[in-house]
């Protein structure tokens, strides 16, 4: 085949001569997506990638070292209605999320409309970043395991990229949705004959299915107590659980500081903290018991834990039951503007005198919550999950029944929530004047039907909402936390 064809000649002729089994021309095309001058190169790739997945590699070290190369390869593959045959069906996920990475990191994104108009034509970076939201949405759609593995190992290298969270959670709720079968007619016509009265609260496990969450922990270091001290010292940001389940939460949302490879584990005295990043902010996480009330329990840990870190604000992330199924759905997540104790009351032999106390939390944070939340994204299964702000009742009983928590909602009416430890972890923050918040996902409604399956759920969101919020730049600057990140 003549060097001096045409670029555009080139490819046409080399097209019809892979597709007729002609090996000296696989060769060609072999060698010059190898070594060829960039436009060359890349309509060599167009011909040859879609029956040789071994030559994706090639094609991902020329993306990596060869901005021309990039421009020439992305306006041929950018749109499928150009190609003859789709190449992307030979790439495997990993080369996706590499070739992502690439452009990622060389061509930053930007939220500006692509397209061409009778004002603009495309540019070379509208087709790049076209090829990368290609691949991006190839790895979403694919619904497997590898892809989703993929998408991981790109969200670890980009740790605080919201888009690479996001997609993640869209390719897990994707893989989720593989199994569905569609109504037969007899199941359609009875669940739109049932009684409207019968589906009045959500049953759980049915129509509150939820995507699976996979729990990826950063490895994790000891260190002794005076280089932990050290560490401390520049850590201003205090979170503190009460479960595993809320623990696990939080430590798969951490990345380690910068300059460190690992979370830092160590007990300088009572407590154990874990140090690492959440957001921009790092921060020190530790574990309670559960409730208020114990030598473990939320109110004397948080204060040892304040006494031991000194931070300037403590956040209690973890899980919580609903007040509101009507409004609320599982996965939703509550921010405590205030907290009150339901515990502490005057038994009146014809009524309940309340006694007990209403601790606000910061303003500040609150408002933080509310003005970045409105960009929160955290998949639910057909929707995203939801924050409510309001009032949060704390107490030392595990609710599982329905007339309890129905006698709450009517002691408590402008109620969003309950949980056991709020009304301690405020109560020692309000004691030492720290700045103080309750962030904690819809796990249940307390109402008889319980299980634990949507606490890993529940978690995971509330910690993403911190995180989300902490990710922003300079959101505690007001406090005078700095970023680390």
């Amino acid at each position: 085949m003549a060097p001096e064809l045409p670029d555009v000649s080139f490819e046409q002729a080399l097209d019809l001569l892979v597709r007729a089994d002609n090996e000296q021309a696989r060769e060609l095309a072999r060698a010059t997506l190898r070594e060829g001058a960039p436009e060359r190169a890349a309509r060599a790739a167009k011909v040859v990638l879609a029956t040789a997945p071994d030559q994706w590699h090639v094609v991902v070290e020329r993306i990596r070292r060869e901005r021309a190369f990039v421009d020439a390869f992305a306006p041929l593959v950018a749109y499928r209605e150009d190609m003859r045959q789709d190449v992307f069906v030979t790439l495997s996920d990993q080369g996706a999320a590499e070739i992502c990475l690439t452009l990622l990191r060389a061509y930053a994104p930007d939220d500006k409309a692509r397209g061409a108009s009778h004002m603009r034509m495309l540019t070379h970076l509208d087709y790049i970043e076209r090829l990368r939201r290609r691949l991006m949405d190839k790895l979403v759609r694919a619904g497997t395991a590898n892809a989703i593995h993929a998408l991981e190992w790109l969200r670890d290298q980009e740790p605080h990229r919201d888009e690479l969270r996001y997609s993640l959670a869209l390719a897990r709720q994707a893989q989720s949705d593989v199994s569905w079968v569609p109504l037969t007619l007899d199941e359609l016509w009875q669940v739109l004959s049932t009684d409207e009265s019968a589906r009045a609260e959500p049953v759980i496990g049915q129509s509150e299915s939820l995507p699976a969450i996979a729990r990826e922990l950063s490895r994790t270091r000891s260190v002794p107590v005076l280089e932990l001290l050290e560490l401390l010292a520049n850590v201003h940001v205090l979170i503190g659980t009460a479960t595993d389940t809320e623990t696990t939460a939080v430590h798969a949302a951490m990345n380690p500081l910068p300059g460190q490879d690992s979370l830092i584990v160590g007990s300088p005295g009572v407590a154990t903290y874990t140090i690492g990043m959440l957001g921009r902010y790092a921060i020190a996480h530790f574990q309670s018991g559960m409730g208020s009330e114990g030598p473990d329990a939320a109110q004397l840990a948080t204060n040892d834990a304040i006494v031991e870190v000194q931070p300037t604000l403590v956040i209690l992330v973890g899980i919580a039951f609903g007040l509101r199924p009507a409004k609320q759905r599982l996965g939703d997540v509550l921010v405590a503007e205030h907290v009150t104790s339901y515990g502490m009351v005057k038994l009146k032999p014809d009524s309940i005198e309340e006694r007990g106390s209403t601790l606000r939390a910061d303003t500040m944070l609150v408002e933080r919550v509310r003005a970045h939340g409105r960009t929160w994204k955290f998949p639910l299964v057909g929707a995203f999950a939801a924050f409510h702000v309001g009032q949060v009742v704390s107490g030392p009983v595990l609710v599982n029944n329905r007339e309890f928590r129905d006698a709450l909602g009517s002691r408590f009416p402008s109620a969003i929530g309950g949980e056991m430890e709020g009304i301690g972890a405020y109560g020692a923050a309000f004691r030492k004047r720290v700045p103080v918040l309750l962030v904690k996902g819809i796990c249940d409604w307390a109402d008889g039907t319980k299980d634990d399956h949507a606490q890993p759920f529940a978690a995971a969101a509330a910690t993403d909402l911190l995180r989300h919020v902490l990710d922003q730049a300079d959101a505690l600057a007001a406090l005078g936390v700095p970023m680390l990140g």
